[in-house]
């Protein structure tokens, strides 16, 4: 991995262009998304039961995310393969994205790291605009989705498209 990034990105910093692979093995950045917001939720390695219950609790609220025009999206450290069994076993309505080698985890956090840093909600400009730290599954959906709620309900606030 590079130290391109020296410093951890912050609100109001452009999401970074790096790589990662779908689920499906596709390459896929999550610059891609430009146009649309997103609730990023960062894994580090090992996807078991904290990881699976944060997946479940997503899933569990995807209408609230859509209602915001937000797409969840889960970047972990695993190989895709594990990604992909995860999805098919969970029946997962969103978007799964390898960060195997850790270059989006190092881009966002400054340095390489293989525990969980938290979300991100980024608006359709490709900007962060809140970050939530790390916390249990169920609080880390909850206080995602009150973050979005927020950002959305505030004028101007370029949230959704």
């Amino acid at each position: 991995m590079s130290n391109t990034y020296l410093k951890s990105l912050v609100i109001d910093d452009d999401i970074p262009s790096v790589p990662g692979r779908t689920d499906e093995g596709t390459p896929i950045s999550l610059t891609d998304f430009k146009g649309r917001a997103l609730a990023v939720f960062f894994l580090g390695k090992g996807f078991e039961r904290t990881e699976l219950t944060l997946v479940k609790n997503i899933k569990r609220r995807i209408d609230e995310f859509l209602e915001f025009e937000c797409s969840p999206i889960v970047v972990s450290m695993e190989p895709e393969e594990i990604l992909s069994s995860a999805r098919e076993a969970e029946d997962l309505p969103f978007l799964l994205i390898s960060d195997y080698h850790g270059a989006i985890h190092e881009a966002v956090n400054g340095l390489p790291t293989e525990s969980a840093i938290g979300s991100w909600i980024v608006n359709d400009e490709s900007k962060i605009v809140a970050a939530v730290p790390s916390m249990p599954p169920r609080e880390q959906v909850s206080a995602t989705v009150a973050a979005l709620s927020r950002i959305v309900a505030r004028p101007g606030s370029n949230a959704h498209a």
